[in-house]
């Protein structure tokens, strides 16, 4: 009786098949793990905009609108993955850890309602 196994090339072959999907899946899955951690930022600005919301409509522009005043929260320090979310002038800057990024949203009135520009270096990174 003859024993078989697998020959040397085709457990190489079977490694270098593993390697290339890995090489593949690895970065996509740290992009999405660090999109899903930052969907916290994203989530904490969404309860400011209805206060900077509600203060930028009552005085009619974006100035005072600040942290602490006006009905908007006071500014936060290290909660979760959030370094620190503050309101300036109505620009809601909220700023994680990790992943190390920023998440800037300003306001501006048309014609009664509110515009919501987003920047940061989330945008650049693809986080938001």
């Amino acid at each position: 009786m003859q024993n078989r196994g697998f020959s040397l090339i085709e457990i190489l072959i079977t490694l270098v098949i593993v390697a290339i999907l890995a090489a593949i899946a690895v970065p996509s899955y740290l992009h999405y793990s660090n999109k899903a951690k930052f969907s916290e930022a994203i989530q904490m600005a969404g309860a400011l905009k209805n206060a900077v919301g509600l203060c930028v409509i009552t005085t009619g522009e974006e100035m005072g609108c600040n942290s602490g005043s006006q009905g908007i929260p006071p500014a936060t320090q290290a909660q979760g993955n959030i370094t620190s979310a503050s309101v300036q002038d109505g620009t809601i800057t909220i700023v994680t850890e990790k992943p190390a990024a920023d998440y800037k949203l300003s306001p501006s009135i048309t014609q009664g309602s509110i515009t919501w520009t987003i920047s940061g270096s989330c945008k650049a990174k693809g986080y938001c």
